[in-house]
């Protein structure tokens, strides 16, 4: 026996239940009700939740129609396509350096590593192919000549992480610090 709704004592049922006696129907049954902890529920309450957590869940999926028509449309080059350009040269430049100076590649290896691995991440950022590894004429450079190309890359960068979206930044930081430490290595 429910301890809210008390039994009808004359018939044994509860009360808006049909009476045995008069037939079907004598009290209409309340429709699209459902009873959950003590709570009535209708079906418009749960249409309206419903619709309330699918316009919730689906608020931000505008923004990425807009990033897909940013990406679309033609803005120019892509703002860190000189960086790559930079670090793409570079690499090659201690390329070119270690074929004219063999004595080079012990010492700075590591450096002419960390530009590839630059170029490689811009790529990936910018969704440009991986830049080719083959050298094509680098005009040979001294180690001065190194530090030269080095200290103006890095300021470069680091100019750049001033006006770059936040999306880049990280990135770019990160190698304009790599390349003060190279011009630190050089020096």
């Amino acid at each position: 026996m429910s301890v809210t709704r008390r039994m009808n004592r004359a018939h044994g049922t509860l009360p808006g239940a049909p009476d045995p006696g008069h037939g079907i129907g004598t009290v209409a049954p309340r429709a699209n009700l459902l009873r959950v902890r003590n709570k009535t529920v209708t079906r418009r309450g749960v249409l309206a939740v419903l619709t309330g957590i699918s316009i919730a869940g689906l608020t931000g999926c505008g923004s990425f129609e807009s990033f897909e028509d940013d990406q679309r449309s033609d803005p120019g080059p892509h703002p860190l396509a000189e960086h790559l350009r930079a670090s793409t040269e570079l690499a090659l430049a201690y390329e070119a350096s270690f074929a004219a100076e063999p004595g080079l590649i012990e010492k700075y290896s590591v450096v002419r590593d960390n530009h590839w691995a630059h170029a490689d991440a811009l790529a990936t950022a910018t969704r440009q192919p991986r830049p080719s590894r083959t050298l094509i004429r680098v005009n040979t450079g001294t180690r001065d000549s190194l530090l030269h190309a080095e200290r103006v890359a890095a300021q470069r960068a680091y100019d750049a992480t001033l006006t770059l979206p936040g999306t880049y930044t990280a990135l770019l930081g990160s190698i304009a610090a790599s390349r003060a430490t190279h011009v630190d290595v050089l020096s």
